[in-house]
């Protein structure tokens, strides 16, 4: 999905119009609804059908949303608390029609056009489900101040204890830079209309936008196809995803889903093994082999009675050996892609065992974990191979690889992927906030799903088993990746807001993932 600037976005709304005969208080109308339904969605996953939404609307287009929202959510039997950061007399053309709709229907409006008036409104907030942003929109450069800065203040206290949404852009957030001039809002969810501003992907805005939905208002694809992009990166989301992981034919058996290898494990890390394994099985695999040291063999077996387990020859840590690379080299036709690197250990052996590999291999091959550890210093070593291959660090192993300071990476991560990709003609997957795909020459994609409650052992390994049953399967490197990392995270989301950040834990992913795919199969 494209990147575009709040000047672009305006002139798809305006082309919008034109065509297919809009106003654009009808497309106003739309985008409120939009959100009425996401908001809605998002409460209802929570048990608060019937729950208590606070409306804070501006005296701009983004307050005419918020007012259409609030209205639809009123008829869907919430209770609804609109409060205005002016004064109703000030408000002009569309944004005060709406306003009149809301009175109709007897809303309540509460006016609060003073710093004054906020700050006693703060000293007393009435408890509320969730509070939805329709302050600023898009159009807003300069610091909030007056009123609004006080109702930004506002929200920001409030959203330790109650969902936060906002409408097109977190108030006070520049949406083309994604700088914070000012105040800005800190939302769990942000929902954008049409397509994704630039400022919503930048690694400046990530801490205000939460999660990022882009909501659907009906701009034609051929109004789309006309913008330009304004960075060489895309965003992944679920419509992209939808269908890149085709049907299954009702006459399919487990030969048509792929053959997944996978080389992992050491004494003490036997669960990265498994989780692997798990990931891809659970995925779509329709064969999983697990290559690990003997001494974990039966452990391994035990944990997933799915996989098929080979005990392999170890030295002295429990670790793979080179040695018996040369008896499976042979075999490798058998099966469909590799993974190397879950809990393998640093070991010199693991270095030379993956030398040999990424020389011989010819099927996709993804590196994990400790199998690129071991390269640091040494990415030159991955232009040998002659297989289509994927790496996943995380910042820290892209550190180590390329010999660049974590803060560095961090402060521009879809260069860094680029660059990567570049250098080592690999699919880079960088993961963090905002995984990044990056493929050689080519365009990146940001991820906008996942929450901190990945930020657990186990996940990264679970990743690397999506990423290898997809490839396969015959997905291409860049749409394994992408498809793996979107319902990695869309799972998590999920996971969270049943149980929360705090407990979400590998194994809680892996049951979880059934819900992940369904939410990418095709309608």
């Amino acid at each position: 999905m494209k990147i575009v600037t709040t000047a672009q976005m305006k002139q798809a709304e305006e082309e919008t119009c034109r065509l297919v005969n809009l106003s654009m208080r009808q497309l106003m109308e739309c985008a409120g609804e939009r959100v009425a339904e996401n908001v809605l969605d998002q409460m209802e996953l929570r048990g608060k059908e019937d729950g208590f939404v606070l409306v804070l609307a501006g005296r701009g287009n983004n307050g005419g949303d918020a007012l259409v929202a609030a209205r639809h959510l009123a008829q869907q039997d919430m209770l609804v608390l609109v409060l205005l950061a002016g004064e109703a007399e000030d408000l002009r053309g569309d944004v005060r029609a709406q306003y009149e709709l809301l009175k109709e229907m007897d809303i309540r409006v509460i006016e609060l056009s003073t710093q004054e008036d906020w700050h006693v409104f703060l000293s007393m907030p009435p408890p509320c489900d969730a509070i939805l942003d329709g302050l600023l929109g898009t159009g807003v450069s300069g610091p909030p101040r007056g009123p609004l800065a006080a109702a930004i203040e506002f929200i920001n206290q409030q959203s330790s204890r109650t969902l936060v949404f906002s409408i097109d852009v977190p108030s006070g957030l520049n949406a083309d830079t994604g700088e914070a001039p000012g105040p800005v809002v800190k939302a769990d969810f942000t929902m954008t209309m049409g397509l994704p501003k630039t400022g919503l992907v930048l690694k400046q805005a990530a801490r205000y936008v939460g999660v990022l939905d882009v909501l659907d208002i009906g701009i034609p694809y051929q109004v789309v196809d006309a913008l330009e992009s304004t960075l060489p990166v895309e965003i992944t989301n679920v419509r992209d995803m939808r269908g890149v992981l085709p049907r299954r034919e009702t006459t399919s058996h487990k030969g048509n889903f792929g053959h997944v290898l996978i080389m992992a494990g050491a004494r003490g890390y036997s669960g990265a093994a498994t989780l692997a394994a798990c990931g891809a099985l659970s995925s779509g695999a329709g064969l999983v082999t697990v290559l690990v040291p003997e001494s974990i063999e039966g452990i391994v077996a035990v944990a997933t009675p799915e996989i098929m387990v080979r005990g392999m020859p170890e030295n002295e840590i429990g670790a793979h050996t080179p040695a018996w690379w040369n008896d499976w080299r042979n075999q490798l036709d058998a099966y469909d892609a590799l993974l190397v690197g879950p809990g393998m250990t640093r070991h010199n052996d693991t270095l030379l065992l993956l030398r040999q590999i990424i020389r011989d291999c010819r099927i996709p091959l993804v590196l994990d974990a400790d199998a690129i550890s071991v390269f640091a210093g040494k990415a030159h070593w991955m232009e040998k191979a002659s297989c289509p291959l994927i790496l996943t660090p995380h910042p820290g192993e892209y550190s180590a690889l390329f010999g660049q300071p974590v803060e560095k990476i961090q402060a521009d991560r879809i260069k860094a992927a680029q660059s990567a990709a570049n250098e080592t003609k690999a699919t880079i997957v960088l993961k963090g906030a905002q995984t990044v795909v990056a493929q050689p020459q080519g365009t990146a994609f940001i991820n906008t799903t996942g929450n901190p409650g990945l930020a657990t052992g186990g996940t990264g390994d679970v990743l690397a088993g999506m990423i290898t049953a997809l490839l396969a399967q015959g997905l291409d490197p860049v749409d394994a990746a992408r498809l793996a990392v979107f319902v990695h995270g869309y799972t998590a989301d999920a996971a969270a807001t049943m149980r929360g950040q705090v407990s979400l834990t590998a194994s809680v992913l892996l049951r979880e993932l059934p819900n992940g795919f369904l939410a990418v199969q095709p309608h």
